[in-house]
């Protein structure tokens, strides 16, 4: 998932198998886990409000915002 697959492999699975695109966001799309605090307040310094701008929280908060909280490119199967 998140990868770059050889196309000689590429083409060997193609039509068996579900292929999940790179894709361009400030965080990983692919976790395996849920997120957990200190996961998400990295950075964070307390007694230092300021610090929480560049926390992955407040990044990918700010990147939803952007985005919007829909995608107009999903492609349902």
């Amino acid at each position: 998932m998140g990868c770059h697959i050889p196309e000689s492999i590429h083409l060997l699975i193609e039509k068996d198998c579900l292929e999940f695109p790179l894709i361009d966001v400030p965080f990983n799309p692919f976790m395996n886990s849920l997120y957990n605090r200190e996961t998400l307040f990295k950075g964070y310094q307390p007694g230092i409000p300021e610090s929480y701008a560049d926390t992955p929280d407040q990044v990918i908060y700010r990147h939803y915002l952007k985005h919007g909280k829909e995608a107009a490119d999903i492609k349902e199967i």
